[in-house]
């Protein structure tokens, strides 16, 4: 992209933004996106990034940045506000850490004031929203992408689809059709700038399945009884029979404690993708809390839970919620969990992180587990456990489905075939599975506080902006 048609696209962002506000961006923004843009030329011209195409992208990326802080310092300044920095509060979560990490990184590159940031506790909901309705002091939220209704509804999130059109480094089309049709948007108006996706997978010990022949599952029942092949043996070689056949559940107060039971019924339900419905049907309105289809979804996570360690009991602030701790130490034969997952235990000599305490210990091997709680990095596992990594052992597959549908009209579960499961994947010897169409927590998005003036809107859009980019997201941890 030319560095013309940049310019020529913030310009038309700022304009967006700022209706009623002309003569701000006359006097302040126009100035700044000439200096910015003689200067990035000037550097263009000397020869500086000659021959090296991905500096001349980093070059874009700093003009952004520069053009917001020369038009920030001269707000600033008229305003009597040279020490201003842009709020945003997100939840206390590992997940944000990345986000918070690049942000910083960026204000600290171009000079920018440092960004002020409050994390809540995953579980203050509430306390988030009474922030909103007093007249919310932050310039954006980061929060889950399905709270897009929420900020809507109470009045918090500035519209930004022209502004998101007309921004050619954002690259909106790049993203994603899902994060940017259904996640950024509600009312048909897009309210947030998607920073990160989410897509629950299933994860699984790729020696021990190979070494036991064992494909990955196909159906949920087949999922049952690998796990209860593996439950009750010795997967991280401590001599232990006390592993576990998968793990599942998250800590109570995580986002999405309940991803694995929704999966196993969005398979068993959505059976023509997400215009299906989950928890209602869309033409009848009725709930699929009263149908068959939940029955079996609870049945089958409760067989599963067998195989299970229980969940953690509380969220802390160090705990990820996309991340099973027992399946890096090498205790669970499989597990479902986020991306987090696959990165952290394939980059970690050890896999678990030393902030995240394994949530279950076998009695015959909790005395070694306390006593040794230092030596294994604080994970709270044995010695065996907390030096054991899956890096290079792990598998991954899309979620198990059903060969069983709900149908509505004659309330019962009925054979996945061509015509009632279009999108299913079809087997050798006719088994049709209809897997879920199910993003879980979807991952996070930026709201921007609408109550803020235009200029303020602008450059936390401006700053927010630079790491949702495709080109940047390999960066971001």
């Amino acid at each position: 992209m030319s560095l013309t048609s940049w310019v020529r696209a913030l310009l038309g962002i700022g304009l967006l933004l700022a209706v009623g506000a002309e003569d701000v961006w006359e006097t302040i923004f126009i100035p700044c996106i000439n200096k910015t843009t003689c200067n990035i030329a000037g550097k263009q011209s000397s020869g500086d990034n000659q021959g090296n195409a991905s500096q001349v992208n980093a070059s874009q990326v700093s003009a952004r940045a520069d053009a917001s802080k020369c038009f920030m310092d001269t707000f600033a300044a008229e305003n009597g506000l040279k020490t201003m920095s842009i709020r945003i509060a997100t939840l206390n979560l590992t997940a944000i850490a990345p986000l918070v990490k690049t942000v910083n990184n960026i204000t600290r590159a171009n000079g920018i004031p440092p960004v002020n940031w409050t994390l809540f506790d995953p579980s203050a909901e509430n306390s988030i929203k009474d922030d909103i309705r007093r007249g919310s002091q932050f310039h954006a939220y980061v929060l889950t992408g399905q709270q897009s209704g929420d900020m809507a509804y109470m009045g918090f999130s500035q519209d930004l689809s022209s502004t998101v059109a007309m921004d050619t480094m954002l690259d909106w089309s790049s993203l994603l059709q899902f994060y940017r049709s259904s996640v950024a948007v509600f009312g048909g108006q897009v309210m947030s700038i998607p920073i990160s996706g989410f897509m629950p997978l299933l994860y699984y010990r790729l020696d021990i399945f190979e070494k036991k022949q064992v494909l990955p599952p196909r159906t949920w029942d087949e999922l049952i009884k690998i796990a209860e092949r593996f439950n009750g043996t010795d997967l991280d070689g401590d001599g232990l029979k006390n592993d576990f056949g998968i793990c599942m559940w998250q800590a109570q107060m995580c986002p999405s404690i309940g991803l694995p039971l929704v999966a196993i019924l969005a398979s068993l339900v959505q059976t023509h993708g997400l215009s299906s419905g989950l928890y209602i049907e869309p033409y009848s309105g009725e709930s699929v809390l009263q149908t068959v289809a939940w029955e079996n979804a609870l049945t089958v996570a409760a067989n599963l839970s067998t195989f299970a360690p229980p969940a953690p009991k509380y969220l802390s602030g160090t705990t990820d919620c996309s991340y099973m701790p027992l399946f890096g130490q090498g205790r669970c034969a499989m597990a479902i969990a986020g991306p987090n997952q696959f990165k952290i235990d394939s980059i970690a000599r050890r896999a678990t992180p030393p902030s995240v305490t394994s949530p279950a210990t076998n009695s015959s091997n909790s005395s070694n587990s306390s006593s040794n709680s230092s030596s294994s990095g604080g994970s709270g596992a044995s010695p065996v456990a907390a030096a054991f990594s899956v890096k290079g052992r792990i598998g991954a597959a899309i979620f198990p489905g059903s060969s069983e549908v709900l149908d509505w009209t004659a309330k019962k579960m009925v054979p996945c075939d061509a015509t009632r499961c279009p999108h299913a994947v079809q087997y050798p010897g006719g088994l049709y599975v209809n897997a879920p169409p199910f993003a879980a927590m979807v991952g996070f998005a930026a709201f921007i506080n609408k109550k803020f003036t235009p200029v303020e809107q602008l450059v936390t859009y401006n700053l927010i902006s630079q790491v949702s980019p495709y080109a940047r997201m390999y960066k971001s941890g």
